[in-house]
């Protein structure tokens, strides 16, 4: 009472909460009570000046003001030193009534006492029952075994995380490259895993984009040519921190688990041991997936690299990262499933089919999608073949066999095929409807037992990658392909270049890349 009157205070009532247990004359008679190895307990949770309570009480002015962590904790402790309960603790009910106050919001107790439970070091909690121990309680084990986990097993197991959060289809995955010379530039898709030092905030990308860029224009000390098959998921550097702390407690649950008989556990501290590893292990899934939530891929128009921010996934989604990933790259129209076949020959879309080129290189156009990062991308060629059995159905182009316009040779045109019978390959052409049209005449006239000759006349001009006819006219036995006995065939010294060849230069397009070889 003394000591309260000395202080002021101000409360309508005296309760158990406001026994200032800094106070050493009092302190002292408590500890006569139970047992003076509480007084470091005392110093961890209540009176130290970085105490735990208060650490809490500093969290709001209310909080400040009635020291309601340091109350509660207080009405913890003696209800530890009550004799004749064998210091069973005080229960959540007692410790409402001792602090609860008219000026204290009805829902801040329990909030507080929910975070006591969670963060003091000599509070054990029995069922219901809060009490002091002299001995450590698991939050404060969990605590010293995150202070023995150093970075690198920290780096080795937010690795090992990430593998699982990565599926092998429909993009490989390659996590945390060294150099441009860790990613092979095969035709298959990938996702690169940036490391964690090579992250990306709202407004920078700074030295992570240059990496990036590295990684997408070179393979090792050469040039890069499938730019297009490959996606990067960069790191937000605001969640790097909370994933590696993360990383350690989960590093550190699993140590004081492996050995729990060294660390004398109660069956309850087993049991809370396995929760919090649990909690731990969903919590490093979803800081993973918080934290790598930036897509790159090669730019167009201008623009090198094209980053977009994913967004933070719902907590409980059971997608990976991969799921993520691709399913960004759907909604963004950069990652293709199918393909409408008009788009292979529409002039503004693809571009993959000018309008002057009479046909289309099968074994070039792969190629095509694997190379130039104006295009999407695409799930395999399975796509392409599809397209190509839906385009030769509908009319807008016909599967022939042949080297260019001149030799081809009409194999399926408004007609159904399989899948299985497109072959993305050297002597394997698309060719436009009017000359497969032109082409099925000759045919026509030739099975009839006519001796007329036809002279097909195709565009010489070659599209990206299109093969050069041999002449701009070349005099044809109808339904052949081939030059009739006799004949004549004018052969000029070459074909003509386009723009963007000339452009570019040397065979090169745009972006730098070599146009695919025929």
């Amino acid at each position: 009472m003394a000591d309260l009157l000395k202080k002021n205070h101000k409360g309508g009532l005296i309760q158990a909460s406001d026994i200032d247990l800094t106070n050493e004359e009092i302190r002292s008679e408590l500890l006569e009570l139970v047992d003076r190895e509480f007084r470091s307990a005392l110093e961890a949770d209540i009176i130290g000046k970085d105490a735990n309570a208060a650490g809490l009480d500093r969290q709001s002015p209310q909080m400040t003001e009635w020291r309601i962590a340091t109350g509660l904790a207080t009405t913890a402790f003696l209800y530890t030193c009550e004799a004749g309960n064998g210091s069973r603790g005080a229960t959540l009910a007692e410790l409402h009534l001792t602090a609860a106050r008219p000026e204290i919001d009805f829902g801040t107790i329990p909030g507080v006492i929910l975070q006591i439970k969670e963060r003091f070091h000599f509070i054990n909690t029995e069922g219901e029952r809060f009490r002091f121990s002299t001995t450590p309680n698991l939050n404060r084990i969990l605590l010293d075994a995150k202070n023995g986990v150093d970075d690198q097993q920290v780096r080795e197991r937010l690795e090992a995380e990430i593998r699982k959060l990565l599926s092998q289809a429909p993009l490989s995955p390659y996590i945390w490259p060294e150099g441009p010379g860790d990613i092979a530039d095969s035709a298959s898709n990938k996702v690169v895993v940036m490391p964690p030092e090579r992250t990306f905030t709202a407004t920078n990308q700074g030295d992570s984009q240059q990496a990036v860029l590295d990684i997408l224009t070179k393979s090792g000390t050469t040039h890069r040519t499938r730019r297009n098959t490959l996606v990067f998921l960069v790191a937000e550097e605001a969640e790097v921190s909370m994933l590696k702390e993360g990383i350690r407690g989960l590093l550190a649950a699993e140590s004081v688990d492996t050995n729990r008989e060294r660390h004398n556990l109660s069956k309850t501290q087993v049991t809370q041991l396995q929760a919090e590893k649990g909690t731990a292990a969903k919590g490093v899934r979803q800081q993973i997936l918080r934290a790598y939530r930036h897509a790159a891929w090669g730019g167009s128009n201008g623009e090198p690299l094209k980053a977009l921010d994913m967004g933070q996934p719902p907590a409980s989604t059971d997608q990976n990262l991969t799921d993520l990933v691709v399913a960004f790259l759907k909604e963004k129209q950069k990652y293709l499933e199918q393909i409408a076949s008009i788009l292979l020959v529409h002039p503004t879309k693809f571009k993959v089919w000018p309008d002057e080129e009479p046909v289309l290189s099968l074994k070039a156009l792969p190629g095509y999608f694997r190379n130039f990062t104006h295009l999407p991308i695409l799930r395999d060629d399975d796509v392409l073949k599809q397209s190509i059995v839906d385009g030769v159905r509908a009319g807008h182009f016909a599967l022939c066999e042949g080297a260019c316009a001149g030799d081809a040779k009409v194999m399926h045109f408004k007609a159904a095929l399989s899948p299985e019978g497109v072959m993305l390959e050297e002597g394997y052409l698309l060719v436009r409807p009017d000359l497969a049209e032109q082409k099925l005449e000759a045919e026509k006239t030739k099975a009839a037992g006519g001796t007329s000759v036809g002279t097909v006349t195709p565009t010489p001009t070659p599209g990206i990658g299109q093969p050069t006819p041999d002449s701009t006219s070349t005099t044809v036995v109808p339904g052949t392909g081939t030059p009739p006995v006799g004949g004549t065939t004018v052969t000029p010294p070459g074909g003509t270049e386009t723009e963007a060849q000339r452009d570019a230069g040397h065979g090169r397009g745009a972006s730098g890349i070599p146009w695919p070889s025929r």
